[in-house]
């Protein structure tokens, strides 16, 4: 939990790989803020790639946007040709 911050009641989970950028931001243009509503978006990027994808959010909602690099989060990773 973030300083100063509830716990949510919901939880909303988006995956889109790289061509869903812009749709992410119609979604986050549309979605009025709820303390009781947490969003994680799940983005497929290349590993050689730096998202900034917490500041392109940032820029189509008001509600309080934290990217998992900045909170010490590590996520798995597919192999690149896939998982078999």
């Amino acid at each position: 939990m973030l300083p100063g911050m509830g716990v949510a009641e919901q939880l909303v989970v988006i995956g889109a790989s790289a061509g869903g950028l812009e749709a992410l931001d119609f979604v986050f243009e549309g979605v009025p803020p709820d303390p009781r509503v947490a969003y994680v978006v799940i983005l497929h990027l290349s590993p050689n790639h730096e998202s900034t994808l917490p500041t392109r959010i940032a820029r189509h909602t008001t509600m309080n946007v934290v990217g998992s690099e900045e909170r010490g989060g590590r996520f798995p990773r597919a192999p690149v040709n896939g998982c078999r």
